[in-house]
């Protein structure tokens, strides 16, 4: 997946790999992915409603994706949450609001999704501009179907180059 510089978001795949757009919008790109060998999951990217007031439309979005599929589908979802889920995940600026923080934990375990952890730079955004601050807003995270297909990933929190962002990048191998 990719976050645009206008706050758009693509995802891009190889070739191979049949991707089928099942929904999209503004804050979401939503596919079912049939690997070569015919096996299938979900991929859900997302660009999370940076508005503290329209935070919980994230929460709803995913709920409402979620229910569109068999509880046992694999499913990968991973992009710009917007949200922190801990204070040590912020360095700088004000204290998340800890009821803000428990709405995105709350919506994650609902909908059996669990973090695919990362390597690298815990923030994956930072601001210069009115003195540093670092977030982990960005994060990839799976259900236990996908995880039992995909036993070995690898996330990495890039390099920024010339952005204010870290690229999330998933490997992932089957046994």
């Amino acid at each position: 997946m990719l976050e645009t510089g206008e706050g758009g978001i693509a995802v891009l795949w190889r070739r191979g790999i049949d991707v089928a757009l099942k929904n999209f919008s503004d804050n979401h790109i939503d596919v079912d992915v049939t690997e070569t060998d015919g096996s299938a999951w979900r991929f859900t990217g997302v660009y999370g409603f940076p508005q503290t007031e329209a935070k919980h439309r994230t929460w709803t979005l995913l709920k409402d994706l979620r229910l569109q599929d068999s509880i046992n589908v694999p499913w990968l979802c991973a992009g710009n949450f917007n949200e922190i889920l801990f204070q040590h995940e912020k360095e700088g600026g004000c204290l998340r609001p800890q009821a803000q923080m428990d709405r995105c934990q709350d919506a994650i375990d609902f909908y059996g999704l669990h973090d695919l952890g990362f390597e690298g730079d815990i923030f994956t955004w930072q601001n210069r501009a009115l003195g540093y601050v670092g977030e982990r807003l960005d994060r990839a995270l799976a259900n236990e179907s996908w995880r039992e297909k995909f036993p070995t990933v690898f996330v990495q929190n890039g390099d920024p180059q010339h952005s204010d962002r870290r690229p999330v990048i998933i490997t992932m191998m089957r046994h």
